[in-house]
């Protein structure tokens, strides 16, 4: 691991071996005492021939058949190659995939969830390669952003899940450009979780709705590293761990 200043003011470079690597330190700090903000990891590129090369992984996964489209689908967006496909047995497929480190970030959790934790897989390294796309890796997604500071309240996010997915429930505290959750809209939405119910001295016939308190939808600290894009940051603090925008 190496630990660097960085050209931006108030800022360090800490370089490691995978967002695991990096995610052990982050926690120590945390469990310290410590509090600060990260980025998105970025990988180290080399410069070869006067061209921009950046390192390149195999990816060899072992899957139920049911599942190998999905897995496709999802290399095949993160720019990967299809080496090999071969039967295993007991209705499972040997993969080979070929791309980039950085397409192949949060790579880990996101097989895990679309083979529901029955496939087996890992990483080897395989030189450098031609640099992919720039947004290579990236979320494809929007998300939700406090646009208030406050405390989060129910009625308001009964409204907002029909949106997409919630970070937050009832009663939590929030800040402006705080993420609060995953949009299903094209981009992003700034929005107010801290309404609450207008009451008035009015008396009425209609009974108040209940709104039940649906489960929320939680990340590691190395799932939120690789799941936010470059526009985002971590903010790390000893009890809790935020998403935000940058300012």
């Amino acid at each position: 691991m190496k630990i660097k200043p960085s050209n931006d003011a108030g800022c360090i470079d800490v370089s490691g071996r995978g967002e695991l690597h990096l995610g052990v330190l982050i926690e120590k700090m945390r469990r310290e005492g410590s509090e600060f903000c990260i980025s998105r990891p970025k990988v180290i590129n080399n410069e070869m021939n006067k061209n921009h090369h950046e390192p390149y992984n195999k990816c060899f996964i072992t899957c139920y058949n049911k599942n190998i489209s999905d897995i496709i689908y999802e290399l095949t967006n993160r720019e990967a190659t299809l080496i090999s496909s071969e039967t295993a047995g007991d209705d499972q497929s040997n993969l080979v995939f070929r791309g980039s480190l950085r397409g192949m970030l949060g790579l880990r959790h996101c097989l895990n969830n679309l083979s529901g934790g029955t496939a087996s897989f890992h990483f080897e390294e395989d030189g450098f390669g031609n640099k992919s796309s720039e947004n290579v890796g990236q979320r494809i997604g929007s998300v939700m952003v406090s646009n208030g500071t406050g405390k989060a309240l129910n009625h308001a996010l009964a409204h907002l899940r029909d949106r997409g997915r919630m970070m937050i429930t009832h009663g939590e505290q929030v800040y402006k450009g705080q993420i609060i959750g995953a949009a299903i809209t094209p981009s992003d939405l700034y929005v107010n979780c801290r309404q609450g119910k207008q009451l008035a001295r009015v008396w009425r016939t209609t009974a108040d709705k209940n709104y039940a308190m649906k489960a929320t939808f939680a990340m590691s600290l190395e799932q939120a590293m690789t799941w936010i894009n470059d526009d985002e940051l971590i903010e790390v603090t000893p009890l809790n761990i935020r998403l935000a925008k940058r300012n």
